[in-house]
């Protein structure tokens, strides 16, 4: 079993500082203008004379009602990037000009109901969802959950009481006391005293993802600066320590974070940010950073970058991210990744630093990015194959085209799951090409049963065939199917026939149910000077029908030699073959669809995407052969 912790016998007593040499890790030489971030001051000028944005019972209830996340959502965090702009404002100028309503900010954070975001609730006293039914406020009555959410809020209302103790008793002592009760009751005591109610905590062998670093980050972030006893703050040390250790053991030993590139931000950042703190906490005394395995959870995310702001966006992810480069530096500063170092000097140079109010995940990271020296240049450039084992993932780039390909195997088991196994992203430069939808705006079925009715989950909208009528499936079945408990999405997979130099070839014959009739699938797909060459190999039970579908961001132009995709200077051309090779009908069909969730509509900065259907009818056994050259000119 891959752990770090456990391996080194690491206890917290004995591990970290003793109380009178604990210091906060941006006391340096510098002394507390390390603190100091002008570009704070306007984002706070701009919320004062503002009254704090309103949470009410309607809107906590939206999620239950109509499965609207953003209403409740938006005021929630505009609260919590408030806490931290008007901290750092007032840290920068010391006036006093910023801190009545910073109060004001910390009151109304203290008195919510819950710190748990509605489309987390889990109540454990009444059935409806539609809101919490625990307040610690009677005998039995205690709050044993945490999310993410509250964890990022506890980490910020402890960073807020640190940095500005002095400002806050200056208005009422009872703010910090409050902040401190709060702490004890929504966090430290849940997380001590209770497992099976949160299944990220992975006691009872859930499967897990990130949840775990993300929330133990900032738990860990309450452990460095919060207001507790000492035995309490070796307890909460040695459990982050024991439950990061059930979530290496689950991580594959490539250090790929099958959630896609925005939520390696919350996965294996976030996993860096806890061993972070924890050498913060014990003076160096807990160090991993030379541990291999920690480097390669780093590297993933400049592996999986293309131009630009374009990154491969498999599961849920984006295709486009504004990545942190004095996170990325960072990383690669602490582990000695030549690879990260680089990446980071690129993407600073790319883009100007300026303030963050909050990066969302982590008070103690918008706190280190903030100190973090400027990123020196350093070259270097990204290899032309990479495959990711434990993934199934192979990415391939031809510098003289710059044409990328990513393929993937997996399952249909995997964290943020859409049902893709086999499909693939093809991109030149920074245009997309062949693609990812992505994901539309979290709503309540995006995490529900009815997540596979979403199409952008579904396999007919990835690049993969429908076989007779039939999809992939994971966990959830067709419409009017009895359910079977023992079919889950791991039971959907694919099997490596040959992984090489720019290509991979895969077998995807259990990538579908039976109901597809497939005897055997193997999908190989090569990416070269020449261009990509996709090579698809069926046979079927019985003759029937293969519907082969692209996604395309562009509109194709019909051409005598193929479909031209002018925006990206790419021709597409395809043919479809017997077993004896001879050539079979080829039905081709493109269809517009429409873009109405304003989150895919921005992504992509358009209103309509495409989807290439190539349908061959009575196929029994045979191929398609497909390509994409890159062309200069139309």
């Amino acid at each position: 079993m891959k752990t770090l912790f456990a391996n080194r016998g690491i206890q917290a007593k004995s591990a970290l500082l003793p109380p009178a040499q604990r210091r906060p890790f941006y006391e340096d030489a510098r002394g507390v203008q390390a603190c100091a971030w002008p570009g704070s001051l306007p984002a706070a000028e701009a919320l004062l004379g503002k009254p704090v944005p309103p949470l009410s019972c309607s809107l906590y209830r939206r999620f239950a009602v109509d499965g609207n996340r953003k209403e409740y959502e938006t005021p929630y965090f505009q609260r919590r990037t408030a806490l931290l702009t008007l901290t750092f404002a007032e840290k920068t100028e010391g006036k006093g000009r910023f801190v009545e309503l910073l109060a004001d900010y910390v009151w109304a954070v203290l008195e919510e109901s819950t710190w748990v975001l509605p489309a987390h609730n889990r109540p454990r006293h009444g059935l409806r969802q539609g809101l919490p039914d625990a307040f610690g406020l009677r005998a039995g009555d205690e709050l044993d959950y945490i999310d993410l959410f509250a964890a990022t809020t506890a980490a910020t209302l402890a960073w807020v009481s640190y940095l500005l103790a002095k400002e806050l008793d200056g208005v009422e002592p009872v703010l910090r006391t409050r902040i401190r009760d709060m702490l004890e009751l929504r966090i430290l005591r849940p997380f001590l005293d209770f497992d099976k109610t949160m299944p990220w905590i992975g006691s009872c062998g859930e499967t897990l993802n990130n949840w775990t670093p993300w929330i133990v980050s900032n738990i860990l972030s309450v452990a460095l600066v919060g207001e507790m006893d000492e035995p309490t703050r070796q307890a909460v040390v040695d459990k982050s320590m024991a439950v990061l250790d059930r979530f290496t053991a689950q991580y594959g030993d490539d250090g790929g974070c099958d959630e896609g590139p925005s939520y390696w931000f919350e996965a294996s950042a976030a996993y860096f940010d806890c061993l972070e703190i924890l050498f913060d906490l014990s003076g160096g005394r807990i160090d991993f950073f030379g541990d291999p395995f920690v480097r390669r959870m780093g590297e993933y995310i400049a592996d999986f970058h293309l131009e630009g702001e374009a990154y491969i966006n498999f599961a849920d992810a984006p295709h486009r991210l504004t990545a942190d480069a004095e996170l990325i530096a960072r990383y690669g500063r602490r582990t000695g990744s030549a690879k990260l170092l680089g990446f980071a000097a690129q993407l600073r140079a790319a883009r100007p630093r300026a303030f963050q109010e909050s990066n969302g995940a982590s008070p103690y990271r918008t706190i280190k990015n903030a100190l973090e020296p400027l990123v020196q240049p350093v070259p270097w450039e990204p290899e032309a194959s990479v495959y990711y084992p434990d993934l199934q993932v192979l990415i391939a780039r031809e510098a003289n085209t710059r044409l990328a390909l990513a393929i993937k195997g997996g399952s249909n088991a995997e964290s943020h799951n859409h049902n893709d196994i086999g499909s693939f992203l093809l991109f030149r430069g920074d245009r997309p090409v062949l693609i990812d939808v992505g994901v539309e705006t979290y709503s309540r079925k995006t995490f529900s049963p009815e997540r596979y009715s979403i199409w952008t989950m579904r396999s007919s909208y990835h690049n993969l065939p429908d076989i007779n009528g039939v999809e992939q499936r994971a966990d959830s079945l067709a419409p009017n199917e009895v359910p079977d408990p023992n079919v889950k999405g791991e039971h959907y997979f694919a099997v490596l026939a040959e992984q090489r130099s720019g290509g991979l070839r895969l077998n995807l014959q259990n990538a579908y149910p039976a109901q597809a009739g497939l005897l055997a699938y193997l999908r190989d797909a090569q990416l070269d000077q020449a261009g990509l060459r996709l090579e698809d190999a069926l046979r079927l039970a019985s003759p029937g029908e293969v519907c082969w579908n692209f996604m395309l961001a562009e509109e194709p132009q019909r051409a005598a030699e193929g479909l031209r995709l002018p925006q990206a200077g790419c021709l597409l051309q395809a043919e479809a073959a017997d077993a004896e090779g001879r050539r079979l009908p080829l039905e081709a069909e493109v269809e517009a669809i429409a873009l109405e969730d304003p989150k895919l509509r921005g992504e992509w900065g358009r209103d309509t995407l495409y989807r290439l259907r190539l349908r061959v009818k009575g196929f029994r056994e045979g191929k398609l052969l497909a390509s994409v050259q890159a062309f200069t000119g139309k």
